[in-house]
């Protein structure tokens, strides 16, 4: 139940809440309880930090 499934524009990564919490924040694992989606933006570092995920 503590997994969560990343979209990014070339395949898919799964993570935890707690690695999303480490990677985007913890605004973005509080908007995601809130909403149930999230979107942010797509940076180089973002994209470093899921593919080491």
């Amino acid at each position: 139940m503590n997994q969560v499934k990343v979209h990014l524009p070339d395949h898919d990564v799964q993570v935890s809440l707690e690695q999303l919490q480490q990677i985007a924040g913890v605004d973005a694992v509080h908007e995601l309880y809130l909403k149930g989606l999230i979107c942010l933006p797509f940076t180089s570092k973002l994209r470093e930090a899921f593919d080491k995920a």
